[in-house]
């Protein structure tokens, strides 16, 4: 299968320009300005939002890509307004320890409920930025953020982080997240590794602390994971019904390919090489993934998950460079197809999504209503992993020239 760089091109400089013109917030009197907005009802023609913080912080690392790309300047603007809007939801009171650090990363804008992996979905794009820009600052608002999970919300001995946070009242919050079959005995924490961001801050700070958490939560995920490659003793998977959410179990495998590349230990590796050969296994044959998956591979035909599809393939080539199995590449170029059949045209009658890549939403199962609501990630994420595959082959070009 192969794909003309000019095809890969036009269709990632066209899911940027949605990003930008259509998904984020531009009106500076908007108290989101800054934020991308979520979930697109194609019968109401209106927007909500759903975990905005985090959604925000990875279009950040699409923006990014476009930047890189194409050299066009706006990318990068509009990349580091998504990033002030993250920094305006950091508490910076010092005067108040209960909050200091800690951002407002809710599900809905108006909440007073700070969950952590809602806040470290978010970092990987304020790394990045650090990264184009040189600017330390949002390594600092990572760093504050961090040093609050340590403080309050991080169970040292257990290698788990609870997750939900009280802003309002200023409490850590006990919700029984898990199932009660779940044979985590703390049903409101979780091994909350996603992003990777305790590696990356000691990477970037050489602060020993953070890679030590890193490390136990690594470990963690080790004892944790089952046989199939899956975590299903924490949600969004549920272990009672067998539903795997189709992103989640990928979030922790690829922070395991930064544990490996920290400590070498062969045990992270082959978690990460169960979690893609289940994924291998049940990517249907177009190369789409739905929300609602199963354990038993009786997945729900409906609510298509096209960043689901896109992370499986960012996963898949990260993995080829440690475990060179060429299914990896063969899958990731079958989800590549997938999206670029679904990314809507310029010319489509909904001027709202013309140049995004289809994602439904699986807010309101079995309502039907999920059929007209499109999803902002599908978009970010298949920027990020178009981005990811013309790195991939343009190094495969460089190393058979020599």
């Amino acid at each position: 299968m192969s794909f003309e760089k000019k095809q890969l091109m036009e269709a990632l400089e066209s899911g940027s320009k949605w990003l930008i013109n259509v998904a984020q917030v531009v009106g500076t009197s908007d108290s989101m300005y800054g934020a991308m907005k979520n979930d697109y009802n194609m019968k109401e023609k209106n927007w909500a939002y759903y975990e905005p913080v985090w959604h925000t912080g990875q279009a950040i690392r699409a923006l990014l890509a476009a930047y890189k790309r194409t050299g066009k300047e706006i990318f990068l603007k509009r990349a580091i307004m998504a990033g002030d809007y993250i920094q305006r939801l950091q508490f910076v009171d010092k005067s108040d320890p209960e909050t200091y650090g800690l951002i407002r990363a809710d599900i809905k804008p108006d909440l007073s409920t700070a969950h952590m992996s809602t806040m470290t979905d978010a970092f990987e794009g304020l790394f990045e930025l650090e990264e184009v820009t040189g600017d330390r600052r949002w390594i600092e608002i990572i760093r504050l953020a961090a040093d609050w999970i340590m403080g309050h919300t991080w169970l040292q001995g257990e290698g788990l982080i609870i997750n939900s946070y009280d802003f309002k009242n200023k409490k850590v919050l006990h919700v029984d997240y898990e199932e009660k079959e779940s044979r985590n005995p703390i049903k409101y924490a979780r091994p909350n590794n996603e992003g990777a961001t305790f590696y990356y801050l000691y990477v970037l700070t050489k602060g020993t602390k953070y890679l030590d958490v890193f490390k136990r939560l690594c470990d963690r995920l080790v004892e944790d994971q089952y046989s199939m490659g899956l975590w299903m003793d924490y949600l969004p998977n549920v272990l009672r019904t067998g539903f795997v959410h189709a992103r989640f179990n990928l979030w922790y495998a690829l922070s395991l390919l930064r544990g490996y590349d920290a400590f070498k230990d062969e045990r992270y590796l082959a978690c990460a090489r169960r979690t893609a050969e289940w994924y291998l296994d049940n990517l249907w044959l177009d190369g789409a993934f739905p929300y609602r998956m199963r354990v038993d591979g009786k997945h729900r035909f409906s609510q298509i998950c096209g960043s689901g599809s896109a992370m499986a393939g960012i996963f898949w080539i990260d993995l080829f460079n440690y475990i060179p199995d060429p299914r990896y590449i063969e899958k990731s170029e079958l989800v590549l197809e997938f999206l670029l059949t679904t990314q809507y045209s310029e010319s489509f009658f909904d001027n709202n999504l013309r140049g995004a890549f289809f994602e439904s939403s699986d807010l309101i199962p079995n309502s039907g209503s999920s059929l007209y609501v499109v999803r902002d990630l599908a978009t970010t994420f298949a920027i990020i992993f178009i981005d990811k595959y013309l790195r991939f082959k343009g190094e495969k070009e460089k190393q058979n020239k020599v």
